[in-house]
């Protein structure tokens, strides 16, 4: 009966864990991390103190610097996804290929080169 109630307990909260780690990932969009880094950035600079002020002002900017980063990136590659669909054609178009290849395999780096 204890065999029986440990692993019916271990079970339950194997499924907690894995529930809430999948909630993290579906929210972790490049958007969220990038703000999370920002905020975390910014709080970090207003909480220094002096004799560290110009390395945490230097690290602030470097993080501030990756979530521009992060949400340009994330919206060129947003822009490319809704050509390749069709949901906003622009007036440059895509080729068809490419917008194959882009639809079958969206996390290859968008160089333009693919395997046809």
């Amino acid at each position: 009966m204890t065999r029986l109630l440990v692993m019916v307990v271990g079970s339950l909260a194997g499924a907690v864990v894995v529930r809430r780690l999948s909630d993290a990932a579906r929210r972790a969009t490049p958007e969220r991390v990038a703000d999370a880094s920002t905020r975390f950035a910014s709080t970090v600079g207003r909480n220094a103190s002096r004799g560290v002020g110009s390395q945490v002002s230097r690290l602030t900017d470097a993080v501030v610097d990756f979530a521009a980063t992060v949400r340009e990136a994330a919206a060129e590659r947003e822009e490319m996804l809704r050509s390749a669909l069709g949901v906003d054609v622009d007036a440059r178009g895509m080729d068809p290929d490419e917008a194959r290849h882009l639809l079958e395999h969206p996390t290859q780096p968008a160089d333009g080169r693919h395997a046809g």
